[in-house]
């Protein structure tokens, strides 16, 4: 199901967030664009029966849930309701209550409080203006086809505009986004969300670009290729949260720390890019997430998952170019064991050279491009 879908019966968005506890905002009008939104919670295998499983009868199960909620909130205003249900399709899920709840007239309250539910990460942060640093990791915990092994998780950018309307930074990073390999889907509530004090400018969606590319890269240049969409897909990251890089750590020194005492800011504090993305513990702890997700394939995302993570299992392979660089070697299938284990893994070049992303390899970008329309198509059959 992608992210947004409307009902045509009301103005009512399904926000799915792919990954994430299901939350419907209904549209009331122009002068209280969001007044109420449902929030499902403890439904990760409700909302996987719903959308996950292909099977017509759970495919007009969802389309009645939807078109239900949508009719219901149109008539009540619901406060606190909970209702339980447990169709054929769930049976064996241990929790399947729908908790549905009425928000205050600010979308942007509500999404906060939606925000802070996200656990926080172990290694503990706090963005520029407060927003606290939290863990991307798969929620659908169902086995999947394929595992995606990325580096490190993004963050919701935004552009820090002046009182007198001058850009301070460009692409600030503000947020944890709200999934794993998010696709940008939702920036302007999410930016909204995050509380300016008065004298500080305000904060407004950075370029579209610059929010969600690696997700959108991750849909478009990988899974479609291959004939799979993330509803076969399980994601995660070396590791699960933001890094600061080195274009962030000179953005805060050069705008915000300077305002941060004269507004009463408070002080930012996120963990540096690695030297080393998996150590050995964090290595057991994605070989377990394996484990759980049966897949038949491994992907891995550039370098660095080849280097930090695969290569203490098998020592052939360091890095991309190991696996060779001409066409007929990019993006091929290769055995290897992990854990308890037999899997095959398919090496691929990061969304940053796939997409162009900043600075990046033509060499790689090149045979990317020619495995999408010729190989992957192949691979899975």
């Amino acid at each position: 199901m992608h992210p947004i879908r409307d009902i045509r019966s009301r103005e009512v968005v399904l926000l799915n967030m792919v990954h994430s506890p299901i939350c419907i905002i209904h549209r009331t009008g122009k002068a209280n664009p969001l007044r109420s939104a449902i929030f499902v919670t403890s439904v990760q295998r409700f909302s996987v029966q719903l959308q996950a499983r292909r099977q017509a009868g759970v495919s007009i199960l969802h389309r009645c849930f939807c078109g239900w909620i949508a009719s219901l909130i149109g008539v009540w205003p619901l406060r606190g309701m909970a209702v339980r249900t447990a169709p054929p399709s769930l049976r064996g899920a241990p929790d399947a209550t729908i908790l549905v709840a009425l928000c205050s007239a600010s979308p942007k309250v509500e999404l906060r409080r939606m925000l802070e539910r996200m656990p926080l990460a172990a290694t503990k942060g706090t963005y520029p203006f407060g927003s606290k640093l939290r863990s991307l990791v798969q929620q659908d915990r169902f086995p999947k086809r394929i595992f995606v092994l990325g580096v490190y998780a993004s963050a919701v950018h935004a552009k820090w505009v002046a009182p007198d309307g001058r850009v301070l930074v460009r692409a600030l990073a503000i947020a944890s986004e709200p999934v794993i390999f998010w696709d940008g889907q939702g920036a302007a509530d999410l930016v909204e969300a995050v509380p300016v004090p008065k004298g500080a400018g305000q904060l407004v969606p950075a370029d579209g670009a610059l929010n969600g590319p690696s997700g959108r890269s991750l849909d478009a240049d990988y899974l479609r290729p291959l004939g799979v969409s993330r509803q076969d897909a399980w994601l995660c990251d070396m590791v699960p949260h933001t890094c600061l890089n080195s274009s962030q750590a000179a953005a805060i020194k050069r705008e915000y720390e300077p305002r941060r005492q004269k507004l009463g800011l408070p002080p930012v504090v996120l963990p540096p890019v690695p030297r080393v993305f998996a150590d050995k513990s964090r290595r057991a702890e994605i070989v377990a997430e394996i484990e759980e997700a049966q897949p038949e394939i491994l992907v891995l995302l550039g370098d660095k998952p080849i280097k930090d993570f695969l290569n203490a299992f098998d020592r052939r392979w360091k890095r991309l170019s190991d696996f060779g660089t001409d066409v007929q070697d990019y993006g091929q299938l290769h055995e290897t064991a992990m854990g308890s284990r037999r899997l095959k893994v398919l090496p691929l070049a990061h969304p940053r050279q796939v997409s162009g992303l900043g600075r990046h390899s033509g060499l790689w970008r090149g045979l990317h491009a020619q495995w999408t329309g010729n190989t992957a198509r192949n691979l899975l059959v």
